[in-house]
């Protein structure tokens, strides 16, 4: 059975759902949570996106990231997707939001991201889903900024796009 996704107004607002290849071909504006993990000195633990992914293959992102499915809010979708992509149950705080837009090779992504942040212990077990996640790592502040500044292509858009967004205001230490 197809995921179905929330779709949203301008504002935010619940309309509908659908799949998220209709919300693509479409231009709808769907839903994403994002888990920003981070240790107690600073350090973000980021994924490296599975090969097999339809979008960003590959990539870097963020702890976990995911749609927000039917009947679920960004509160209960970030949870969920840090539990499947890399088994890990932590706290998350709810950071703030960013309005994307941007085109991908099945039509339009349109956005609203809902960024989460938590902390959790560099020893802390991750299990990862190898159809969502290739591996993890851990990196500094500065060691992720320069990675960002000098090959941009190995992260996904929309991780680059939270990263300016949040990480040097409004992501606390």
């Amino acid at each position: 059975m197809k995921e179905r996704l929330v779709i949203v107004d301008e504002d935010d607002s619940p309309v509908g759902v659908a799949t998220r290849e209709e919300a693509w071909q479409n231009g709808l504006i769907l839903r994403h949570a994002y888990c920003v993990l981070r240790d107690a000195d600073g350090n973000f633990l980021l994924q490296q996106r599975s090969q097999s992914k339809k979008t960003n293959p590959g990539k870097w992102t963020w702890a976990a990231t995911g749609h927000v499915d039917e009947g679920e809010t960004y509160e209960v979708a970030a949870p969920r997707e840090m539990l499947e992509e890399i088994g890990v149950q932590v706290p998350l705080t709810f950071v703030g939001k960013i309005r994307l837009s941007h085109p991908n090779p099945f039509g339009v992504l349109n956005a609203f991201v809902g960024v989460f942040t938590g902390v959790i212990n560099q020893n802390t077990p991750i299990t990862v889903d190898p159809g969502e996640v290739e591996t993890t790592r851990w990196i500094s502040p500065d060691e992720l900024r320069k990675e960002i500044t000098e090959h941009p292509e190995n992260f996904s858009y929309n991780m680059r796009r939270t990263y300016e967004e949040f990480f040097a205001s409004h992501i606390p230490r």
